[in-house]
């Protein structure tokens, strides 16, 4: 028998890629399949800008600096330093004026935007932090087709784990200008422990990613087995990073000139005597005409409190996933800045084992990023699977401007929560429904993500109507909502797209506080106030309904128990406002158990008559 011969061309292997959309240097690498991945290198600058010198493993041809100018004819050039580039946009991203850290007011020219966002003024006009990120990722894009040999089907992006709603759309929209299909938004520590479980064959075991980036630091716990790599907890400090190590050294320089130095040139100097210091035990300084030597020895005293900073996270991180410090199987190192010799002394010291240093760590966030790639795209036929987290809690506002938390921190992605929720009021026929975002009970210390109203609700009495509301969250941590009453159907929701979310003090300042013992006495008392309000309302009714019911010496009891709840809800003890209350409930008990008998028998007559 004959059989059919393939004659039709095989399907082209798609054209996708993995980014580290870093604040300093940004690369591309591309699946090669098997787990396996390998970084694009570039050729000349766009815009004939010549290539920085670095200390870095990776060669500066992989290396993108992130860093970009516009000049008076509106031309772009990336990379490079000095006066006039914009350098460090991802700090930007997402933010509002008045949360951008001050060392970047102090650089730029800056001015607002619609809708509070951040334009920085160039010779050609204003532009947005969105719009330097994107220009850096169409360059990489570039570099990735030429290589490709035609356009991209789909890239994943890393983001910092503790990037906000805000911060990671605007990356998504950064992709969108650049013209860049988005596959997937992936925390860059997740990314960090996917290339190395699978370049290093670990098979099993917990593994902590250290993740100190150009402007943020970030720290991701992962249990690894079978080829599932599940996202424990993550913490960080998004105003945290490698340019701080720098501004150390530029202030230290600058002191020991005697003088005020441009900032730009302060700038480049102290990270290129980071990057020295790293290697050697001390480095010639030269600038303005002054000559000197910094010690590594001096660098480590004045660096000491932002590695502290760093393991005090790490610590968070243990504690957010019930870890001790022996637990921790490996320590991973990502991010340039990690060579310093003083972050893997504390962390060896702290965890008592050695750091994996097996992949260079200026490369591992794009390789996993792209392995990542191959297996959403089907070029990695591998098992593995990621199981990623949501770094902050997310909930709606109830009475009582209190937040009830619909999707708490740490919870793996992607996910979907439903709660059900009433009305407050008789005969309500719409209902605001507030997204937040934190870690307090009280919704004034949480961020306001969005708000929207449900209409078309039944005017029910208080309690009657039933609205469901449901949050999602995709694989790439972008929340949707929507909100059904029960029995009509209604139903309206939203993609939650803040103009700009949590600042990074914000964050942090949420996580800290979170759970106070002053904030849980104060989201108690207004939770006791919001009961008895609705119950002293409900009773009021029904006593003006259903008067005919009470019998001798009743009323008094009920309106004296009423009088004495009013009172109590005015101080501020919960307690006290819970005992009135059921005080009240059981002054009522009789009565409301006549009133219900009644209605029952109502019923009853009803149905009988309708037989008939």
């Amino acid at each position: 028998m004959s059989r059919l011969l393939q004659i039709s061309e095989p399907t082209p292997a798609p054209r996708v890629v993995g980014i580290d959309l870093g604040t300093t240097y940004s690369l591309v690498a591309r699946p090669l399949g098997g787990g396996a991945a390998e970084v694009i290198r570039g050729g000349p600058l766009p815009g004939g800008h010549p290539r920085p010198r670095t200390e870095s493993i990776a060669s500066s041809a992989e290396l993108l600096p992130s860093s970009a100018s516009w000049d008076e004819a509106g031309r772009i050039r990336i990379g490079g330093e000095g006066a006039g580039f914009i350098r460090s946009a991802k700090r930007m991203v997402g933010l509002g004026m008045d949360e951008l850290p001050e060392s970047l007011v102090r650089e730029y020219a800056l001015s607002p935007g619609p809708q509070d966002t951040v334009r920085i003024d160039t010779p050609s006009g204003a532009v947005s932090p969105v719009q330097v990120s994107a220009e850096i990722l169409r360059a990489l894009a570039e570099r990735a087709e030429i290589s490709l040999g035609g356009p991209l089907d789909g890239a994943v992006i890393t983001v910092p784990a503790f990037f906000n709603d805000a911060q990671r759309q605007a990356t998504r929209d950064a992709a969108r200008l650049a013209g860049i299909p988005v596959l997937r938004l992936l925390n860059e520590p997740t990314a960090a422990a996917l290339a190395y479980g699978l370049d290093s064959g670990a098979q099993t075991g917990r593994v902590l990613v250290y993740d100190l980036g150009g402007g943020t630091f970030d720290i991701s716990i992962l249990q690894l087995a079978d080829g599932v790599f599940e996202v424990l907890s993550t913490s960080g400090d998004t105003a945290l990073g490698g340019d701080d190590f720098d501004a150390l050294l530029a202030v230290h320089i600058e002191s020991r000139i005697g003088r005020d130095a441009p900032a730009h040139l302060l700038g480049t100097l102290g990270r290129r005597v980071k990057e020295q210091l790293s290697e050697r035990e001390r480095t010639s300084v030269s600038l303005c005409g002054w000559q000197g030597e910094i010690t590594r020895a001096d660098f480590e005293a004045m660096s000491a409190p932002l590695i502290e900073r760093t393991l005090d996270i790490c610590r968070d991180a243990l504690r957010q996933a019930d870890l001790q410090v022996g637990d921790i199987d490996h320590v991973v190192l990502v991010g340039g800045s990690t060579r310093m010799p003083l972050i893997s002394e504390r962390l060896e010291a702290m965890f008592e084992r050695c750091v994996h240093r097996d992949i260079d760590p200026d490369r591992v966030v794009a390789l996993g990023a792209a392995v990542q790639a191959g297996l959403l795209s089907g070029i990695d036929q591998s098992e593995a699977l990621l199981l990623d987290v949501t770094p902050l809690s997310l909930g709606v506002e109830t009475a009582g401007e209190l937040v009830d938390v619909i999707i708490p921190r740490n919870t793996p992605i992607p996910v979907s929560q439903q709660t059900e929720f009433t009305t407050g009021r008789d005969g309500q026929t719409g209902l605001i429904v507030h997204v937040v975002q934190g870690e307090s009970p009280l919704v004034q210390e949480c961020r306001s993500l969005a708000r929207f109203t449900l209409r078309g609700l039944p005017p029910l009495a208080a309690g009657v109507a039933r609205i469901a509301i449901q949050f999602s969250i995709d694989a790439d941590g972008i929340l949707q909502v929507e909100a059904e009453e029960q029995t009509t159907g209604a139903r309206t929701g939203i993609e939650v797209t803040p103009v700009h979310g949590l600042t990074e003090d914000d964050i942090l300042e949420m996580l800290r506080t979170s759970g106070t013992d002053e904030q849980e006495r104060e989201a108690a008392l207004r939770r006791a106030r919001s009961d008895a309000e609705q119950v002293l309302h409900a009773l009021g009714r029904a006593l003006v309904e259903d008067a005919r019911l009470l019998i001798d010496g009743e009323s008094d009891r009920i309106q004296t128990a009423s009088e004495n709840l009013a009172r109590t809800i005015q101080g501020d003890d919960p307690e006290a406002i819970a005992d009135a209350l059921q005080a009240l409930e059981q002054s009522a008990e009789h009565f409301s158990q006549r009133r219900m008998d009644t209605r029952i028998s109502q019923a009853l007559a009803g149905e009988h008559k309708d037989a008939l």
